[in-house]
């Protein structure tokens, strides 16, 4: 299975266009073995479903009034802050279960999307409650304006340390988002060997599009490049697929 993931994305993100010949026909048997057409709409609707309580909570944190070391007599950004990351969850709860029905299907691929979903979601958790509690700590001084007992240094150290672990776990949405690429690709090759067609119909790629329209934001658009959130270009990257007119759809 490993060989056709990384063979699939690699192609998806450096190839000028999607036209897959599959050279070794064990790959491509493996393919359709686990990436049979049926429930695909199903799975990327919900998918991108549960990406916009993930892009929601962006939106959110770019409205809050940053956290001030140098102004800590200000208590509303704290709070703000705290409420914020219980919001969070919140929303990456109910993506979490969004997915998660996709636990069990015949799609191989689809499973293994959903099973990594699922812990990213989990980790977010864990990692906004984290920093929550470090919050906390640091709320339940400016309340009792006790400042004189914050260690600033260790504070920025935590919060730093916590940030880079949320980051280097949300890289496992881009993963997640690029199988899904694959997953759209219908299994059912031409008499040559190559996938050329969605494992979707005309109107649900359509619908699915219009879905995409919900992520406003130039870096939603276009190719993956850098410089891109990973919520960015996992939505730029499924945009890019399902605007592709050389793929063909289901009958």
């Amino acid at each position: 299975m490993q060989r056709i993931f990384i063979w699939l994305i690699c192609f998806i993100l450096f190839m000028p266009s999607y036209v897959f010949a599959i050279d070794l026909i064990q790959d491509a048997q493996e393919f359709q073995k686990n990436n049979p057409d049926g429930n695909k709409y199903e799975l990327v609707r919900v998918y991108l479903k549960a990406l916009n309580y993930f892009y929601a909570n962006t939106q959110r944190s770019q409205q809050a009034v940053p956290l001030d070391l140098n102004n800590l007599e200000d208590i509303k950004p704290t709070a703000v802050l705290l409420n914020n990351l219980v919001l969070d969850n919140v929303n990456i709860r109910i993506a979490r279960n969004l997915v998660k029905k996709f636990l069990t299907p015949d799609n191989g691929l689809i499973l293994k999307v959903a099973d990594g979903f699922v812990n990213l979601c989990d980790q977010q958790i864990l990692i906004n409650d984290q920093e929550r509690a470090l919050l906390e700590s640091l709320y339940e001084l400016q309340k009792n304006n006790q400042l004189d007992n914050f260690k600033k240094d260790e504070f920025i150290e935590a919060f730093k340390n916590i940030s880079q672990t949320r980051h280097d776990s949300l890289g496992g949405l881009l993963e997640s988002s690029l199988i899904v690429k694959t997953i759209l690709i219908s299994n059912k090759p031409t008499a040559k060997g190559a996938f050329v067609t969605l494992g979707i119909t005309a109107n649900e790629r359509k619908k699915l599009l219009k879905q995409l329209d919900e992520f406003q934001g130039e870096n939603f658009r276009g190719e993956l490049r850098e410089g891109q959130t990973f919520l960015e270009g996992s939505i730029a990257s499924l945009r890019e697929i399902l605007e592709d007119q050389s793929w063909g759809v289901l009958k």
